[in-house]
């Protein structure tokens, strides 16, 4: 069994106590937490109000991640074998080196 939250709060709640109830036993579930960086999608068109302009800003000078980044991750660790699992993974553009640093090309 798989679960994807998108939700930041929810997994902090979800996580230790779902790895918690299963640890040691034969359940078949794996819980992993994907925490993706700057991923380019409609969020920052809604975000500024249907801005355009302002939402392209967000991404000047960045190659984001895509949706189809983040999904290819979430493939992988879903298919990976029944004992292995990962707990977390932190996805990042290559110019992101946290949340709150990105090199911009000129």
């Amino acid at each position: 069994m798989f679960f994807f939250f998108s939700s930041k709060r929810r997994h902090t709640i979800f996580l230790p106590g779902s790895w918690a109830r299963r640890c040691g036993k034969e359940t078949g579930i794996k819980v992993s937490e994907v925490r993706p960086g700057m991923v380019e999608t409609e969020f920052s068109v809604v975000r500024f109000h249907g801005d355009r302009t302002a939402a392209d800003n967000v991404y000047r000078g960045v190659e984001p991640l895509t949706g189809d980044d983040i999904a290819e991750a979430i493939a992988w660790i879903a298919q990976l074998p029944a004992h292995m699992n990962v707990n977390e993974i932190v996805l990042m553009p290559s110019q992101q080196a946290c949340q709150y640093y990105v090199h911009r090309k000129s």
